[in-house]
């Protein structure tokens, strides 16, 4: 019995595909008689990917076997977050639900595209070690935040403006919690830390950060689901219809509350008065329907706004009844629900809610048919490429022809056609010989620079000698006036030098620096990563030193000789750096004997060298024409 839940999949980590596999082999080599496999999860997904992992395995180990031998994994349960939802007497019970009158509304149908290219980004960043994990979990807060306030019953202002009404305290602080939920500042920052923690996609990061930005521009006044509650309490209020809102959140509902609220015009709200329309949160709607069914007179309509797979099972499991549903909610989230769904129609003992699923997923395919092209007119480099361009000098546009190489790692490499590839050979002393780019034939066996390794080259390789050391002394300056500056906790020391430097300087300082500041704070002295907590700017950054108390004589130093140079070489990407770890890997017992105390450091960069050879199968010459490039 294989543990795929959340739980299981935390202790796996984010390889947890491969480590499936691993142990399957496992079996596969140890076990003469493999048992049976059951695998457990609550994500569809993670279903999906695991099915098709022990299928492989079976078709792979029973070749030879009969065709019933070889049939894939099958889906035999479901596994669901509240017991008594497919448990409960009501599921007894094996006669055939009647099928439900439910309409479908998809909005915002620009969330797939971000949503794609948010999947995109975050496998790539999870290659980059802690930083790559941590910048991905940044970018999968950032999309989060965005669908959240798509689904807000009313703009994203009016929402920032009830919580600090009501939930703030003394000093006008919003808890944490909420703050990170319904305030774009803290998820903004954190994209900036995501591309301070990864800097060879910190474009693309930064770029993200900024389409970010236009899709919460859009949502400051209303949004998609707040224009079509707007038309549904309007058609409520004029039939007088017995009805149940169902919010995702508490807060969503204290937010149309003090809406309705504003609102109050003489009979506007009538009717809610009259208890005609009731508002609550989905962790309640199991409650609102048992209410309702008791009723003498039930509810006519539910309107349920991104509803989780679990709101959307009790719907499906009620009893026969003639109210209508209607679903709300963006395109990309009733995708997930349609993806749980699909799979469940021929579980056993779920036959009595069949025909239900079948009728639910036809009007989400039909509203899907109906939408327009999701894809974004964007000027960005997004998803993150797996295309690696070595044809740019120190930032500076090449438009000659290209060679484009494809490698066995799914790569595509681009140099200059006299560029250097190096290519593996056979001899002990000289492991790689150089070739010019466009000379390169496909079945060579050639290096390529993935970003991973590219990260470790850059941080062994292109800094000068004495930039870490100065970039320690700036963090170890930082931790010293850290101890000094007043305040329990590290938001308390921000906001002390925050309000200095607003004071100082308030045309380049704003509240919702804090986050930045609370962030230039946190510097770890310990560490050698080569990436200086500070404030991107020479000038803030000296308003900022000068605040905490750095000695004036060395505040300029530190950016000049530690800050800015690491930046610079963490940044710098291209041809520049290619040419410098040319000399490492065509020479590295020359390089090891010189690496006084890096010995171990550099054997184990080899390692990798060697792991990051690929197989060229694809060659194409990319010539320049006007407006852009011609294959």
């Amino acid at each position: 019995m294989i543990d795929l839940t959340r739980r299981g999949r935390d202790a796996l980590g984010v390889d947890w595909g491969k480590r499936l596999t691993t142990f399957l082999d496992h079996l596969d080599a140890n076990v003469v008689v493999a048992p049976p496999t059951l695998v457990i999860t609550e994500s569809p997904f993670v279903a999906k990917t695991a099915r098709e992992i022990v299928s492989n395995r079976l078709r792979a180990r029973r070749r030879g076997a009969t065709a019933a031998e070889r049939s894939p994994a099958r889906l035999i349960g479901v596994l669901t977050e509240d017991g008594a939802t497919l448990g409960g007497s009501e599921s007894q019970s094996t006669s055939p639900l009647h099928p439900l009158n439910v309409s479908v509304y998809l909005k915002d149908v620009s969330l797939m595209a971000l949503r794609d290219m948010t999947l995109g980004a975050v496998r790539e960043l999870q290659e980059y070690g802690s930083d790559g994990l941590q910048a991905s979990s940044h970018v999968r807060r950032a999309y989060g935040f965005v669908r959240r306030a798509v689904g807000l019953p009313c703009g994203l202002r009016a929402a920032q403006m009830v919580l600090r009404r009501d939930r703030a305290n003394e000093e006008g602080e919003i808890p944490e919690t909420l703050a990170s939920q319904y305030f774009e500042a803290k998820v903004l920052a954190d994209l900036s830390d995501a591309a301070a923690r990864v800097p060879a996609f910190a474009q693309q990061i930064l770029a993200y950060g900024e389409l970010i930005r236009r899709f919460l521009a859009d949502l400051q006044t209303s949004t998609p689901i707040s224009r079509t509650l707007d038309k549904l309490l309007e058609e409520l209020t004029r039939k007088s219809t017995k009805s149940i809102i169902v919010l995702p959140s508490a807060e969503a509902v204290e937010f149309l509350e003090a809406r309705l609220a504003a609102d109050r015009n003489g009979q506007d709200l009538s009717l809610r008065m009259e208890d005609k329309v009731q508002i609550v949160s989905r962790h309640l709607l199991g409650d609102a329907l048992r209410q309702a069914a008791q009723r003498s007179s039930g509810v006519k309509r539910v309107a349920l706004v991104q509803p989780r797979l679990e709101e959307v099972r009790k719907v499906l499991l009620m009893p026969d009844t003639d109210a209508t549903f209607l679903l709300l909610d963006d395109a990309a989230g009733i995708g997930l629900v349609a993806a749980d769904l699909a799979g469940i129609t021929g579980v056993p003992g779920l036959e009595r809610v069949a025909e239900r699923v079948r009728s639910l997923l036809d009007q989400i395919s039909d509203r899907q048919d109906q939408l327009p092209d999701p894809s974004l007119e964007i000027d960005v480099p997004l998803p993150i490429s797996r295309t690696l361009d070595f044809t740019r000098d120190e930032g500076q546009r090449y438009d000659g022809p290209i060679v484009e190489l494809t490698v066995s790692s799914s790569f595509k490499v681009r140099y200059r056609p006299n560029s250097d590839a190096l290519l593996l050979t056979d001899d002990d002393l000289q492991p790689f010989r150089r070739c010019h780019a466009s000379e390169v034939e496909v079945g060579s066996r050639m290096l390529v620079l993935s970003p991973p390794l590219m990260e470790r080259l850059r941080k062994t390789f292109a800094r000068r000698g004495n930039t870490s050391a100065v970039l320690r002394l700036y963090h170890d300056e930082v931790a010293s006036a850290r101890e000094r500056i007043p305040g329990r906790s590290r938001t308390e020391k921000a906001r002390h030098v925050l309000n200095m430097l607003l004071r100082a300087d308030g045309a380049r300082f704003t509240d919702s620096d804090l986050d930045n500041v609370r962030r230039w704070l946190a510097v770890d002295p310990t560490a050698d990563d080569g990436v200086p907590n500070a404030p991107r700017d020479l000038t803030r950054y000296r308003a900022f030193a000068k605040a905490i108390g750095i000695q004036p004589a060395l505040i300029d130093t530190l950016w000049r000789d530690g800050i800015h140079i690491s930046r610079r070489f963490n940044i710098s990407e291209g041809l520049g750096f290619h040419r410098r770890y040319v000399h490492f890997l065509m020479d590295p017992d020359t390089t090891l004997a010189k690496a006084a105390g890096q010995e171990e450091e550099l054997a184990a960069l080899w390692r990798d060298v060697l792991d990051d050879v690929s197989l060229v199968v694809g060659s194409r010459i990319i010539e320049p024409k006007k407006g852009g490039i011609k294959s």
